[in-house]
């Protein structure tokens, strides 16, 4: 045993000096962590547990199984709009960068690089709507898919087990 590991004895023998122990010697304290009677203040680490905690909850708790698709969608959704909008900004910024410094090096080109910049600020355009749309398109019918398959379950549990057992009932009634 060594010198800060804490003792199993249950009197009140203090014969590990790293310890202290309570009024019935069971409880131990290490010295270490106590300076000038005050416990040791050690800096706080920034973690992230809770969040993993709350996304793992988040789809394992019986109570949250409806929103996985809704979550998925907003997920995805808010993903392809932050695409569409760091595509948009970025070629602004890039449209802005090239007029204020590239135009007076460049003004003998400047139908040329007018062109470029046309040509590349429509491409960008063109690419994030496009992104944009696929996105939507594939979750809209994903979302669809999904609860048409609950859809059907719904309607298979009426034609296979209510309306027999209804009509079994009204023919047992008769």
């Amino acid at each position: 045993m060594s010198k800060y590991e804490p003792s199993n004895q249950t009197d009140k023998s203090y014969d590990n000096p790293g310890f202290l122990h309570d009024s019935n010697g069971t409880t131990t304290i290490d010295l270490r962590d106590v300076e000038e009677g005050k416990p040791r203040q050690e800096e706080e680490e920034v973690s992230y547990w809770w969040w993993w905690w709350w996304w793992w909850w988040w789809g394992n708790s019986e109570a949250n199984q409806h929103n996985d698709v809704f979550l998925q969608c907003l997920c995805f959704c808010g993903f392809s709009c932050c695409c569409f909008l760091f595509f948009f900004f970025s070629s602004v910024l890039f449209l802005f960068f090239f007029f204020f410094f590239f135009f007076f090096f460049f003004f003998f080109f400047f139908f040329l690089i007018l062109i470029i910049i046309i040509i590349f600020l429509f491409f960008l355009l063109f690419f994030s709507f496009l992104s944009f749309f696929f996105s939507f398109l594939f979750f809209f019918f994903y979302f669809i898919l999904s609860y048409s398959i609950l859809f059907s379950s719904f309607l298979y549990f009426f034609l296979f087990f209510f309306f027999p057992m209804y009509s079994a009932t009204i023919r047992m009634s008769h």
